[in-house]
């Protein structure tokens, strides 16, 4: 048994293509608070981490809390998961790391001194590795309400695996904030814009 269902005329194919918009708007709302809500709960996480008095302690220079910080951060999952965590004090310096490449001269960077200088919560930028981008999230560690360091975290999800379930290859993304700018869109293709939204605060 074969079911055809098939739309006659303009009319048809005016509400077809109203369709297809509709799926398409709801496919990039999607991909929008599936980014957020990922950035959202590492942040959150990350903030809590930066809290802690061992990783607050080692910020300030505490022999005993950077001693007690590689038991405290060696094994530590982040939402399930082995993430490279790297530990700067307020001038640069990192006092910690599970990464093998990090940046130690991060102090001159733009990013960090806008942490460093209250000016913002969290920064987020990416890095490319194997053709794939990689989420790097900084948050500040705080001593009684004055930034003292900051802590990085690069997640090994990739941007373009955490959107491959909600963006197919008709689609493209491009996300852009002060330390970012991503784009996926292919320069042999005409795009019309759906959705134009900003992602968290």
């Amino acid at each position: 048994v074969f079911i055809s269902v098939m739309l006659v005329g303009s009319r048809a194919e005016r509400s077809l293509f109203a369709l297809i918009e509709k799926a398409n708007i709801s496919k990039a709302e999607l991909a929008n608070n599936h980014l957020e809500q990922f950035l959202n709960a590492r942040i959150s996480v990350l903030s809590d981490i930066a809290a802690s008095p061992v990783v607050a302690g080692s910020a300030l220079g505490s022999e005993i809390s950077i001693a007690n910080l590689y038991d405290y951060l060696d094994d530590y999952s982040i939402l399930g998961k082995q993430e490279g965590v790297v530990i700067y004090d307020v001038t640069g310096e990192v006092i910690y790391s599970n990464k093998l490449d990090f940046d130690a001269s991060i102090g001159k960077e733009k990013w960090f001194a806008d942490i460093i200088d209250g000016e913002n919560d969290s920064i987020i930028r990416m890095q490319q590795s194997d053709g794939k981008h990689n989420i790097i999230i900084s948050v500040p560690i705080l001593y009684l309400g004055s930034p003292e360091g900051v802590l990085e975290v690069q997640f090994n999800e990739s941007l373009e695996t955490l959107l491959s379930s909600v963006l197919t290859s008709l689609s493209a993304i491009e996300i852009q904030s002060n330390y970012l700018n991503y784009s996926s869109l292919n320069s042999n293709n005409r795009y019309t814009m759906i959705l134009d939204e900003s992602v968290g605060d």
